[in-house]
């Protein structure tokens, strides 16, 4: 495969990012919808096409070749082009999945901004549904660059029942968590029910079963490798005092069987009640995991077992957690 040279692509060189930005876009539409070829990208033509990749590789080899302001105007046409697009439509939608694979390719910044802004147009077509796929990747990518753009996007993409499915929650939880990383608790509150739909219920199917604890063994792997503060991933396990959160169990035992030194810092009741009849009063010093327990059976364990501490105030702290 040959790649661009110093003398070769000096149509591209010198040129602004309205160029650019014309230059791709009437590109794209004659080589996607009236099959023109490597002829649709003219000064371009002897590297597009030379390769398995698809015209969006292509393009990202040619972006490489040029010099640092001519990449940077590359870059600059590409977002503006994507701005410009309709993403409820057919050929905006198809024209924008290219662009943002290729946005990735040549660090184009922006494009988080761009599809936050334009996610809640995206239509549950097949066009619409591989660019909304395409989009929770590249906030995956981009996180760790465009941070606070990038968890905007990935709330606005979140917030799409149309178009959000249980299978996307875990590569969200990851992208959300590389961008914001102490904000996990809020970023597992949001992601709540799809994640307990994927990884918590378990299968009577066994393959099934051992297929959803591999999954989410792996999640919680990431999770451990991209957090600042791992022990971090036990503050979902703690509700609002307001609402009970039983359904969490399934997360808490998934930490104390494979990751348990993330739980080192609080004491597990494993069964309220039985805790309470026995009266087994925790250290005063840890927070307590309640498994199983709701915010009254909590109000009860605390008022009979933790002495001072049995006020109102203890549930609306971060010292009782009822999961």
């Amino acid at each position: 495969m040959r790649q661009p040279g110093n003398d070769d692509l000096t149509v591209l060189r010198g040129v602004p990012a309205e160029w650019f930005q014309q230059w791709l876009g009437l590109g794209l539409r004659e080589y996607l919808f009236e099959r023109r070829g490597r002829y649709a990208f003219p000064g371009a033509e002897p590297f597009i096409e030379q390769g398995e990749g698809n015209i969006a590789s292509d393009l990202v080899i040619i972006a490489g070749a040029l010099g640092v302001r001519d990449r940077h105007s590359f870059g600059q046409g590409l977002i503006a082009l994507l701005a410009s697009l309709d993403f409820g439509t057919d050929f905006g939608a198809i024209i924008a999945a290219y662009l943002i694979e290729l946005g990735v390719g040549v660090r184009a910044a922006g494009m988080p901004r761009i599809i936050a802004n334009k996610a809640f147009s995206i239509q549950p077509t097949e066009s619409g549904r591989k660019l909304y796929e395409l989009a929770f990747t590249v906030a995956g990518q981009l996180a760790d660059l465009e941070a606070e753009d990038t968890v905007i996007c990935l709330r606005h993409l979140i917030n799409q029942p149309r178009l959000f499915r249980s299978s996307l929650s875990g590569r969200a939880l990851l992208a959300l968590c590389k961008a914001r990383p102490r904000a996990f608790p809020d970023h597992f509150d949001l992601l709540r029910k799809p994640l307990e739909e994927k990884l918590g219920r378990k299968s009577r199917v066994a393959a099934e079963e051992q297929r959803r604890v591999r999954q989410r063994r792996r999640l919680i792997a990431t999770l451990v490798e991209i957090m600042p503060e791992p022990n971090l991933l036990a503050y979902p396990c703690a509700p609002n005092a307001r609402r009970e959160r039983e359904e969490d169990n399934w997360w808490l035992m998934a930490l104390s069987e494979d990751f348990p030194d993330l739980l080192k810092e609080f004491v597990i009741i494993a069964d309220a009640e039985a805790a309470i009849q026995a009266e087994e009063a925790p250290a005063e010093d840890l927070p307590v995991l309640a498994v199983g327990a709701t915010r009254q059976e909590m109000w009860y364990f605390a008022m009979d077992l933790l002495g001072p501490y049995a006020e109102e105030e203890y549930l609306e702290s971060e010292d009782a957690f009822a999961i």
